[in-house]
């Protein structure tokens, strides 16, 4: 009996000890999966009213998609972009800025902000546009590394600004078209304010100018450096020419005019890219790149960014058709120096109108959404490409992973613990 007493006595002991050690096991079915950051992470934010916000977490090498994060859908919220730094991804809303662990998406801590255009990012600091009122907002700078109940500083409007951008120690703030001011990014402390009767563009900002309708101003203090004029070249149709040039970027050292000769009977027309000298006006080179008739279609082009000693330009067509107008785009080079034409992206030939690109380490990420005009186009839905700068080749194409999403969307990129975005500046 003593002998069975001690086996009942062992087994109760074991069971015991069983049930109070399970018990205490952590119950992880509620733990979000960790992931294994590609070695080029792509993250491409999107955000539906019914269904939420989503982030693709994409192998930026393949475009094969690794995870996405959902977050249900919230009042008052149209957009949401996807920035990486400081050890987070962040997705920026119209409420709030989260800061989320890259590998779970788990949201680790939220600030919460009325944001009336997207913030941007530089190093540890967020600079946006808080909304108060209709008639109040603040433009603001955040510590971007921890939950932050203080702002660092705050400047007060009285107009909704058209957004915020970050260059050398300074923030700019197009209070309106045509006003531009300029504050400290440490203080707040206004620098200048400036107003033109032609709108502000700060596409070359980066390269130290701000461009003012056919004005280059200095981007440190906002004096004019120069008025870009007209190249001098020669009537290509003789007597028969008409002409018409634009200002459509520029650097401290030379800026670049589109030019348009068209045939005033037949209505052909020959286009060019000139490069001028910032200091003598003196023309550098002249690049024809493009023909056509001038009234059946509009040709343009913009010059995104300076990548590598050449002009990343993009090329526009709007075709009118009896029932609509399509929008054709491709991506081309010129080299900065002499106007050769290095590369075209002739794979960029489809029927849509493409957002604001990425470079990371030479290779071009774009987002393009298809035009469905007219029923020879395909239905609504993004794609996304990756071009190598370096030999213009193709290195993906991802057209079915938004397909049918026809909302607005950002992308970002994160390699070697540095992230790429136009909201990171």
């Amino acid at each position: 009996m003593k002998l069975k007493s001690l086996n009942f006595t062992a087994l109760a002991f074991v069971l015991i000890t069983t049930m109070v050690f399970t018990g205490c096991k952590k119950d992880k079915s509620n733990e979000p999966e960790v992931i294994q950051l590609p070695e080029k992470a792509m993250f491409v934010s999107t955000y539906d009213s019914n269904t939420g916000a989503t982030i693709y977490l994409l192998d930026g090498a393949t475009g094969a998609l690794t995870t996405k994060y959902t977050y249900p859908a919230q009042a008052n919220v149209t957009w949401t972009y996807a920035v990486a730094g400081n050890g987070f991804l962040y997705s920026l809303d119209n409420n709030k800025i989260n800061a989320i662990n890259m590998t779970t998406g788990a949201v680790v801590w939220t600030d919460a902000v009325d944001n009336a255009s997207a913030p941007v990012l530089h190093d540890n600091v967020f600079y946006g546009v808080q909304k108060i009122n209709a008639t109040s907002y603040n433009v603001y700078a955040l510590d971007a590394t921890k939950p932050s109940k203080d702002y660092v500083w705050k400047y007060p409007l009285v107009a909704a600004p058209t957004g915020v951008k970050h260059y050398n120690g300074l923030v700019y703030v197009l209070i309106t078209p045509n006003r531009l001011v300029a504050l400290d990014a440490k203080t707040g402390a206004l620098k200048w304010d400036i107003s033109a009767s032609d709108p502000y563009s700060l596409l070359s900002l980066n390269n130290g100018v701000i461009v003012s309708g056919n004005n280059i101003l200095d981007a440190t203090n906002g004096t004019q450096i120069t008025a870009a004029s007209a190249p001098a070249i020669i009537p290509t149709y003789g007597a028969l020419t008409n002409a018409v040039w634009s200002l459509r970027y520029a650097t401290k050292d030379m800026y670049f005019v589109e030019t348009e000769h068209y045939n005033s009977e037949t209505h052909i027309a020959t286009r060019y890219i000139s490069a001028i000298n910032t200091l003598s006006g003196a023309v550098k080179w002249s690049h024809k790149y493009d023909g056509g008739f001038a009234i059946s279609h509009g040709i343009w082009n913009d010059i995104e960014l300076v990548w590598n000693g050449q002009l990343i330009v993009k090329n526009i067509q709007n075709n009118s058709l009896k029932t609509t107008t399509r929008t054709y785009e491709r991506y081309w080079l010129l080299d900065i120096n002499t106007g050769s034409e290095k590369i075209i992206f002739d794979n960029f030939w489809t029927f849509g109108k493409s957002s604001e690109g990425v470079i990371a380490n030479n290779i071009h990420y774009v987002s393009q959404m298809v035009d469905n005009g007219d029923v020879f186009t395909p239905a609504a839905g993004k794609y996304l490409f990756a071009v190598d700068l370096a030999n213009a080749k193709q290195v993906w194409r991802d057209d079915k992973l938004l397909s049918g999403y026809g909302g607005a969307m950002s992308v970002c990129v994160f390699t070697a613990g540095k992230a790429y975005s136009p909201y990171i500046q």
